[in-house]
């Protein structure tokens, strides 16, 4: 029953140092990987922020674009690990 938030992102014309600065200075409370701006294009996130919640299986379950409550993203979790529970 452990959830992992990962945040994914970076413009390669400012680098890695902002991104990671801008993380310490919020004291986000989970981990923050530079991409040069490659997940944008892979996962097709046409808007900043762009969740993702994958299931146990590393099924993308959801996406949601824009911020979400803290009574949403439960809601999410839940809706992804009962679908991953019921996945062989």
């Amino acid at each position: 029953d452990q959830v992992y938030v990962l945040a994914v992102g970076g413009d390669p014309r400012e680098g890695a140092d902002k991104l990671l600065g801008y993380a310490d200075n919020q004291q986000l409370q989970f981990t923050v990987l530079f991409d040069e701006g490659q997940a944008v294009l892979t996962y097709k996130a046409l808007g900043l922020p762009t969740t993702f919640a994958v299931d146990q299986n590393g099924v993308i379950r959801e996406k949601v674009m824009g911020a979400m409550s803290l009574e949403r993203m439960r809601d999410i979790v839940a809706r992804t690990q009962e679908a991953g529970q019921k996945t062989p």
